[in-house]
């Protein structure tokens, strides 16, 4: 009976990887053939910046501390990614159609190898990037921070640096007092985008929320989400929506489904963007097509 039970199970994973597998072919093909022009050109660029980067991370830097990535991620971080959306198209199209389009504040709350961070900093121009990560600073990059203010050891370190625009890296944790504190006394700004990819846990994602977001979000403004598909993390998003909701006239939340960092190499994210922008409306009615896209209602 197990032995009939575990291959049923077996042919069942299957079948899904085969049916997730043409879901995202039908998707790259009318992206292909319908897709948005601006978003193409954004595509363009961040993979020929992806192309002039190179590695990202070494053997010897990994097998010391994983940056939140596990083997099979590794295996690909470096690897060429097709020219289909990522998360990263994605932030910096919807990035258009901020009013402020130039001496835009970023923030990303998990930057693991900065693959992302850097594309950012490679497409925006007379912004001011913010990183925060548990991680140390990557051999390929930590020379660009160089300007260095640090606390007492358990209090969190500021890095700070300039690449095509202002960056700043602090290293701390989400989940340590003191680190939120000093990093809200070293940043002191309010944020246009705001991404948030660290903890991938309910009570990670609400402490970034609470001690980070919930005071330093700019007027207008974009609060970026992956990974809404892992436990409980969508009903935490949904919960910063409400919270958001209580104190601003007009607020969306649009959830999609997107390639991650590593594109193609693994299954689309489910993501989300919470603004005062109806991007859910905004999407449509510039013909961007993204797989489950949904408007979500409180």
């Amino acid at each position: 009976m197990n032995y009939l039970l575990n291959n049923l199970q077996y042919h069942l994973t299957k079948m899904k990887r085969i049916y997730v597998l043409i879901f995202q072919n039908i998707y790259v093909l009318r992206f292909l053939a319908l897709g948005n022009k601006d978003l193409k050109d954004i595509i363009f660029q961040t993979r020929s910046f992806l192309a002039k980067e190179g590695s990202f991370i070494q053997d010897s830097e990994f097998s010391i501390t994983d940056y939140g990535m596990s083997k099979p991620i590794y295996k690909k971080i470096n690897e060429s990614i097709f020219n289909f959306p990522t998360y990263t198209d994605i932030m910096l199209y919807s990035s258009h159609f901020l009013q402020k389009k130039k001496e835009i504040k970023y923030l990303e709350i998990g930057t693991s190898v900065l693959k992302n961070y850097f594309q950012m900093n490679s497409y925006l121009s007379n912004a001011e990037l913010i990183a925060f990560d548990i991680n140390p600073i990557t051999k390929k990059y930590k020379s660009l921070f160089s300007d260095t203010r640090s606390f007492d050891e358990d209090q969190g370190t500021f890095y700070r640096g300039k690449k095509n625009n202002h960056l700043t890296y602090f290293r701390g944790s989400v989940l340590e007092a003191s680190h939120l504190k000093n990093f809200n006394e070293g940043v002191n700004c309010k944020f246009d985008i705001i991404f948030s990819d660290a903890l991938h846990t309910p009570e990670g994602v609400m402490s970034e929320f609470q001690n980070i977001i919930s005071n330093n979000l700019n007027e207008e403004f974009i609060l970026y989400f992956d990974d809404l598909d892992f436990p409980g993390l969508f009903d935490a998003a949904k919960e910063i929506f409400s919270q958001i909701d209580r104190v601003n006239d007009k607020v969306y939340f649009t959830t999609f489904k997107v390639y991650g960092w590593i594109g193609q190499h693994e299954k689309m994210h489910k993501n989300g963007i919470i603004s005062n922008i109806n991007f859910y409306k905004t999407f449509k009615k510039n013909k961007l097509y993204l797989p489950n896209l949904r408007n979500i209602k409180l």
